[in-house]
């Protein structure tokens, strides 16, 4: 987070229900339509003062608000442990959260959550999406749309679909049969569609069955638009538009980043030659002048100077993720430790049996009472924060001294600390492995000592 003084954003005029979309359609040029489809830079689309037509801002998401960068952002547990909290309401709050800090930017659509499956464990993203389960990607996905678009933000789920590995993502083809299409990789859209009324959908760089997801008019027109009834706006991955006219009649509304590469004067050449109909331009600007109705745009049409404010809000729901993400066994009315009583007794193991439980029993007690001087430990290590090395050194050390042995013993510091050399492997294995357009190549961690543990 941001250390800048904590403050209130400041409340933006509410959009209003009585602007003619159609009227506003019907004043603008075929070049006006085509340059509005078409992205002006990065993060923006083009605006036309004459016609009152603002700019619209995007921002990658959705572990947090990234904005023009230079200027400070909450950062928010990966999807990966979010999902794993199974809390539709702590979705709808991270949501939540995101959207305030996108007004802090001035952004008007975040570009999240990422909806795509864990099909594989060596996919490079597989951090930022929720789970390997379309049912939970789709309910935790709908919870988070909800929670941003509460604030007339946009929320944009992405990528649609079948982009769940980075290998050669602006190439690849899926080859996919209609149920596994259906059952498993569609799911999670039409259940955000239906439970939460997305205002943006990205399409994705990849193709399925040999053709590119932009350009893919049974999946974006006939499915998206038609089966799910998606009223909203379908954005292209950035870079993922690549044709002309395919992309156009495909289904995609919206060719990101700009400078166009494959719109703009193209798009005009190719209605004005009657490859395009102009009325399928006129739907695409359509879906965009209904998102910037939708987020307030013309109420609001000035960009504001992107701030860095450090709210209580966006602090504890990071923090509320994070607990609940990292927690894989509750300890619920009381059920640890187990009482020998109730484990059936087995020849000759019934001294095995009792020492075990006591061993559990003392471990879970050292743990309890010693929990208080851990995180008075751990606050020590506060300035350490994101540097992981430092943090896992300083941990190291206090969990090698004989006050932590004593307290918890020989065998339980030696586990946290196999702990501790294991996240230290996996993070330094991400970094050089594991990314944004890279797949894991295998199932090898690297340790920063080029020790190599093969899982």
């Amino acid at each position: 987070n941001s250390t800048m003084a904590s403050s209130t954003p400041q409340k933006q005029q509410q959009p209003s229900q009585e602007i003619d979309l159609e009227n506003i359609l019907s004043t603008l040029t075929l070049d006006e339509k085509c340059t509005l489809v078409s992205g002006a830079s990065i993060w923006r689309t083009h605006g036309i003062g004459e016609k009152n037509i603002p700019v619209l801002k995007v921002s990658d998401g959705p572990n947090g608000v990234r904005g023009d960068g230079g200027v400070a952002s909450s950062s928010f547990p990966v999807g990966i442990c979010m999902a794993s909290s199974w809390n539709r309401k702590l979705l709808e709050r991270v949501g939540n959260a995101c959207a305030i800090e996108a007004k802090q930017k001035g952004v008007s659509v975040v570009l999240g959550p990422t909806m795509n499956l864990h099909r594989t464990a060596l996919g490079g993203r597989n951090f930022e999406c929720y789970s390997e389960c379309p049912i939970l990607s789709g309910e935790l996905g709908a919870s988070f749309t909800i929670g941003v678009q509460r604030e007339n933000i946009g929320a944009c789920p992405k990528h649609y679909v079948c982009n769940d590995s980075e290998f050669e993502r602006h190439t690849i083809s899926v080859e996919i049969d209609k149920r596994t299409l259906h059952e498993l990789y569609l799911k999670p859209f039409e259940m955000v569609i239906e439970k939460a009324k997305p205002w943006t959908i990205m399409a994705s760089y990849n193709k399925i069955n040999g053709i590119y997801a932009c350009s893919h008019d049974h999946l974006v027109n006939d499915v998206l638009k038609r089966r799910f009834g998606f009223d909203g706006l379908v954005i292209s991955d950035w870079f993922a538009a690549k044709e002309t006219i395919p992309n156009a009649l495909g289904g995609l509304d919206l060719e990101m980043p700009g400078p166009s590469r494959v719109w703009g004067k193209k798009l005009v050449q190719a209605v004005q030659d009657g490859d395009v109909p102009e009325a399928n331009i006129n739907d695409k600007v359509r879906r965009l002048l209904r998102l910037f109705k939708r987020t307030g745009k013309f109420e609001n049409p000035n960009e504001k100077k992107e701030e860095g404010i450090d709210l209580p809000i966006t602090r504890n729901v990071a923090h509320d993720v994070a607990s609940e993400g990292m927690v894989l066994l509750k300890n619920s009315n009381n059920i640890l430790p187990l009482n020998k009583n109730s484990v059936k007794e087995l020849d000759g193991k019934k001294e095995l049996i009792d020492s075990t439980l006591k061993e559990m029993k003392d471990n879970l007690d050292n743990l309890s009472k010693n929990t208080i001087a851990l995180e008075g430990q751990m606050k020590e290590s506060k300035e350490s924060v994101g540097k992981l090395n430092d943090t896992t050194s300083q941990l190291r050390q206090i969990l090698s001294s004989s006050q932590a042995r004593g307290q918890w013993g020989e065998r339980m510091v030696k586990d946290i600390l196999d702990f501790i050399g294991l996240v230290e492997g996996i993070n330094y294995t991400q970094q050089k492995q594991m990314s944004d357009g890279k797949d894991r190549p295998d199932f090898t961690f690297l340790l920063p000592d080029e020790k190599v543990i093969n899982m």
